[in-house]
């Protein structure tokens, strides 16, 4: 968990997408700092449809917690846009050890940067 990762948000645009409550006011901070612009949090599929038509999306983090007809409709609109997402925990902590939490922890924020925008290294064949 290298914290230089957080560079990997630098120039775009984050669409949060929950329903518990305001975003921490440390991961806002933490985000904008790294040069992400936060989008959200929105809770509302149509409000989700607005932004999406509006601003230009680079990545969603959506809330482990809606519920399953929300997630649904949300991965359907995301794949139809090819807008990359993962799920993750908003204020409510780690439950897994392998699942993304969204905080104000720098190595919790620059696993999801590398989950959303790093790109694989190629393989390489050699014949």
């Amino acid at each position: 968990m290298d914290k230089d990762d957080m560079t990997l948000f630098f120039g775009k645009s984050i669409l949060i997408v929950e329903e518990s409550g305001p975003l921490e006011t440390k991961v806002r901070e933490r985000l904008a700092h790294a040069g992400a612009r936060i989008i959200g949090p929105l809770d509302v599929f149509s409000e989700v449809q607005l932004a999406v038509g509006l601003f230009p999306i680079d990545a969603v983090v959506i809330d482990m917690e809606l519920d399953v007809e929300a997630i649904i409709k949300l991965v359907e609109l995301l794949d139809h846009f090819t807008i990359e997402y993962l799920f993750a925990s908003i204020n409510a902590g780690r439950v897994h050890p392998d699942q993304f939490v969204l905080s104000s922890d720098i190595a919790d924020l620059a696993d999801i940067a590398r989950a959303l925008f790093s790109r694989p290294i190629p393989a390489v064949t050699i014949h």
